[in-house]
């Protein structure tokens, strides 16, 4: 009687979500979710009223057959032998939801229902797409708070000798790992792993330590394939989080415990479900946390406005930044840095392998040169909203750049010493820059200059020109 009662429930809640005129049911997609093990109703409603000739068929990936039923018979596709059905009573009623039985993983699919008339083997209608239906299947545990979770999973396919496994939830990396290297997602540092050896016999379990409330869950694990690249579904777990704490060992019932609590209260009776509930679920947490990653600048009270809008919930400024300090983020100075593109990344990192295997003699010879000209970028400002261990991401920097100013000043330094501190008049380019080290270089320590160019000073701009290169070799900026 309770499983009847479970399976009405399922139909019942699929059914609501799907109410769809007639017309429009090829177009919509009823999505049904169920536990591995249970029972599950894909609900469809028939268009035209089923004949004697009428064939009813339910297909995955266009081709396979889960099931097909006419006024012959009915028959089952392969791996769904005894665990699909469509009632008789319920088709003459117009109902041909199909009853899938003991739902496995492997269940997880887009199911679509075609109708056509057949007369013989040589006189059929065309086959006419009536419904889609999307069947979420999922395993389910449940983990305390400050507990650690196993969410199991088991790769079959043993014959990949470097097995890539990654573990997502909504569509935020949770963990990641290609043979010996492995990837943590955001907020999972030192939280998440697989083990290699583990993984290797074919068990991509994840482990998750100290869990907390926000982790609750869908989880869905995946193996890319070598040749394809292309992700494999594995396992999708449901992960429930208790929000009582972990138990200590001490029995919470103990003599101790009791007297104490008599002390402090007046009363031996533990009083559960203190407080206010949380107007924020995991999901939502999730998604502020992804909103404050993406505008690490954001102002609390910007991110707030986003979030009443985003979420169609009264949030106030304080229940937001609750909401953040839940997430691990906080608002931090962010550290200056200069400002380089991707062509200016690439050009610093060329110079550096040409310049790997220098000696202490050759960069001896080598000019220094440091100026800084700051500007903000429109309305970033000095704080940043990140983790802790963010500190040295570059998306939390306050970025900088070398522009010119009212004033602008140049100095150098090399081997022989601290040069003097100049103003520059006028703009600036690679050309003139070199002209101008040269000038101010003392005499005595020009010996670098003269085993390359002479000492005329329109020769050693001619020189500059040819050498566009020797701009970064004599002068190293702020890059290195």
């Amino acid at each position: 009687m309770m499983s009847l009662l479970y399976i009405y429930i399922l139909w019942v809640t699929a059914c609501v979500d799907c109410n769809v005129s007639p017309t429009d049911a090829a177009e919509s997609l009823v999505t049904v979710s169920a536990p591995v093990g249970s029972t599950v109703i894909l609900p469809c409603k028939l268009t035209e009223v089923f004949t004697k000739t009428s064939v009813i068929l339910w297909k995955i990936n266009r081709k396979d057959v889960v099931f097909e039923r006419s006024s012959n018979g009915a028959s089952s596709g392969s791996g769904y032998e005894g665990r699909v059905d469509i009632p008789v009573d319920e088709l003459l009623k117009g109902n041909c939801s199909l009853v899938l039985k003991n739902v496995r993983i492997t269940d997880d699919h887009l199911y679509k229902t075609f109708t056509m008339e057949h007369v013989d083997s040589t006189n059929s209608t065309e086959v006419k797409e009536i419904n889609r239906v999307n069947l979420s299947v999922y395993d389910q545990i449940s983990a305390r708070v400050g507990s650690t979770a196993v969410l199991p999973c088991e790769w079959r396919d043993l014959s990949i000798q470097t097995p890539h496994v990654q573990w997502v939830i909504d569509s935020e990396i949770v963990f990641e790992r290609k043979g010996k290297e492995l990837f943590p997602g955001e907020g999972y540092e030192g939280r998440v792993d697989v083990p290699e050896d583990e993984l290797l016999k074919g068990n991509c379990s994840l482990v998750l330590k100290n869990v907390t409330v926000t982790d609750a869950g869908i989880y869905r694990s995946f193996m890319l394939v070598k040749d394809t690249q292309e992700p494999v579904l594995v396992q999708k777990i449901k992960l429930s989080v208790d929000e009582k704490p972990e138990e200590s060992k001490e029995s919470t019932r103990s003599v101790h415990n009791i007297i104490q609590r008599f002390r402090e209260s007046g009363t031996i009776s533990v009083r559960k479900g203190q407080g206010r509930k949380n107007i924020l679920d995991a999901r939502d947490l999730r998604a502020l946390r992804r909103h404050c990653i993406t505008y690490r600048n954001a102002t609390v009270m910007e991110i707030t406005t986003w979030a009443q809008e985003y979420f169609q919930k009264t949030l106030s400024v304080n229940t937001i930044h609750r909401a953040i300090r839940r997430r691990r983020l906080k608002l931090y100075r962010s550290k200056k840095k200069p400002y380089l593109n991707m062509i200016q990344k690439r050009r610093r990192f060329l110079w550096a392998k040409a310049h790997l295997k220098w000696t202490v003699a050759k960069w001896k010879t080598v000019l220094w040169s440091e100026s800084k000209f700051e500007v903000l970028f429109g309305k970033l400002g000095h704080h940043v909203i990140r983790t802790k261990e963010d500190k040295d991401n570059p998306s939390c920097y306050q970025r900088s750049v070398q522009k010119p100013a009212s004033l602008m000043v140049w100095g150098c330094m090399s081997a022989c010493g601290m040069g003097s501190l100049h103003i520059w008049k006028g703009t600036i380019n690679a050309e003139r820059l070199l002209l101008h080290a040269y000038e101010r270089v003392p005499e005595a320590y020009r010996q670098s200059f003269r085993n390359s160019v002479k000492a005329d000073s329109q020769t050693y701009v001619e020189f500059a020109r040819e050498k566009s290169t020797l701009f970064e070799k004599c002068a190293l900026l702020n890059s290195l």
